[in-house]
């Protein structure tokens, strides 16, 4: 047997992955990707297919172990048919990725000068301000693309959260009448101003946390806006920075917003969440381009198990994570009624709001990938000038919420002992609900026992009874999924695992 065909998916997370529905719609994505290209390097594939890498990752894994691909460099077909009408007839434009547009000659310099810019002044991302990078090249087809609708030239322009710099990109192409940034982040403050100073560039930078109305002097006063929120499942963070975005707009019908939508590494559940929110506000869609932004992993995003199989495979290691769309939308008469209503005040979003919204980061994976404390000490380093922020973040049950902690203390007490992998998955079958059930007892974790209890048995049995939980099922996605990784990474420290 093959080493590729020994590097079959085990664990309760592959288990999971193994039972999803999307799996075969996963599948036919990236095998209809190879028969375009026939081969592709990890990133390619993950940009074409219109797939996070993570699921790219499960499902090559997968035809590896089966035979039907060959990994390395580029990864290729193997004794797969290739259907005539898919070789050569479709793909993707070389110069432009797909965006649908690419840079003249006289901004190509200045557009180099913002890859230098970008590459020198890149910061930590704060997890807990919905931040995370996007590749320079995302930004650059940003502002071509903006500039060749004419939302550039002579415009005032409104950026809500600048972590990608986007910023100074617009500044170096210098045809915006003005340029505002509005962000929570001091260091992103001083980094634009600083930048801004050196390359002799105007960008007015205004130190704004968005739980608050904008500044009244500012309403009304704007022709564009920009804002890429977190992506949450019921499109909260998303409805707030619109919202504010819409604020900061003439209130003249036909004023301009650009967005980012349908992460590929979310369910379709968020989109839908964001399209209703996108109707509620009267906005019309004018512009939706498919994987326009590309966003980089974030450094432990990947647990072992999933890192070795691009070393095993000779495969590039991702430089992308997953995409965004790009979305570009018009105000109209209702959106001018909107504005009027007492729901511009978005009451809802208050001190009780940051703190669920806290407490939910701090159990996050990939905050503890990075060290809750260190995300922490990004937090105060970023929002430090703001007492709200300051005081809820501090507060002891933020701090000791940092995941189930009490399932690590229940297993400490096992004694590692050698096991087969069917003896491992029987294990977490049949005692795993029993150590789960009372850390939910005892944690204090932010969901409710009976919905860890649902959510547990639904990474056991697969999402078969993800319709009978009485959860919303394409929201609770992300926490189905750390449910199994926690177990999964949990129950390898304990026990030897013999494949």
């Amino acid at each position: 047997m093959s080493e590729q065909q020994h590097d079959i998916p085990t664990g309760l997370v592959w288990q999971l992955w193994a039972r999803s529905p999307r799996l075969d719609l996963l599948r036919n994505r990236i095998l209809f990707a190879l028969r375009v290209r026939n081969e592709l390097t990890f990133n390619e594939l993950v940009y074409s297919s219109g797939i996070d890498y993570r699921s790219v990752l499960f499902v090559v894994r997968m035809l590896l172990s089966e035979g039907q691909l060959q990994g390395g460099p580029t990864i290729r077909l193997i004794n797969v048919p290739i259907e005539a009408s898919h070789r050569n007839n479709v793909g993707t434009c070389s110069l432009c990725a797909g965006r649908g547009v690419v840079s003249t000659d006289s901004a190509r310099d200045r557009l180099l000068r913002f890859r230098r810019i970008s590459h020198d002044e890149s910061l930590q991302p704060s997890l807990f301000l919905g931040q995370r990078g996007v590749t320079a090249d995302s930004v650059i087809a940003r502002t071509l693309y903006m500039e060749s609708r004419g939302d550039l030239r002579g415009k005032r322009i409104a950026i809500l959260g600048d972590n990608d710099l986007f910023s100074i990109c617009l500044a170096l192409i210098n045809t915006a009448a003005e340029i505002h940034v509005f962000d929570i982040d001091r260091r992103m403050i001083d980094a634009i101003q600083r930048i801004s100073h050196n390359e002799g560039l105007s960008v007015i930078t205004h130190l704004y946390d968005a739980l608050d109305p904008v500044p009244t002097e500012l309403a009304g006063m704007f022709d564009i806006f920009f804002a890429d929120p977190y992506p949450t499942p019921d499109a909260s963070f998303e409805k707030l920075f619109w919202t504010r975005g819409l604020h900061l707009l003439s209130h003249t019908p036909g004023r301009v917003g650009y967005t980012m939508v349908a992460p590929t590494h979310k369910s379709p559940g968020y989109f839908l969440a964001s399209q209703r929110v996108i109707t509620d506000l009267g906005l019309v869609v004018t512009d939706l381009i498919p994987r326009f932004t590309s966003y980089v992993p974030i450094h432990g995003e990947l647990i072992e198990d999933e890192s070795k199989t691009f070393d095993m495979h000779l495969m590039e290691h991702p430089t992308i994570s997953h995409t965004k769309s790009l979305l570009r939308f018009e105000t109209t008469e209702a959106t001018t009624n909107y504005l009027r209503s007492p729901e511009l005040m978005c009451s809802e979003y208050d001190e009780s709001w940051l703190q669920q919204w806290y407490t939910i980061l701090s159990t996050h994976d990939l905050v503890r990938s990075l060290g809750l404390e260190d995300q922490m000490s990004i937090l105060f380093d970023a929002v430090g000038w703001k007492q709200s922020w300051r005081e809820t973040s501090s507060r002891p049950d933020i701090k000791q919420r940092s995941g189930f902690i009490s399932v690590e203390n229940i297993l400490q007490e096992i004694t590692p002992r050698k096991l087969t992998n069917d003896e491992f998955i029987s294990l977490i079958e049949n005692d795993g609900y029993a150590i789960f059930s009372k850390s939910a007892e005892e944690s204090g974790f932010y969901i409710s026992h009976d919905e860890i209890k649902t959510l547990y048995f639904i990474a056991i049995q697969g999402w078969q009874g993800l319709r009978d939980s009485g959860l919303p099922g394409e929201a609770q996605y992300h926490l189905i999924y750390e449910v199994a990784r926690i177990l999964d990474s949990y129950f390898r420290q304990k026990y030897i695992v013999l494949q």
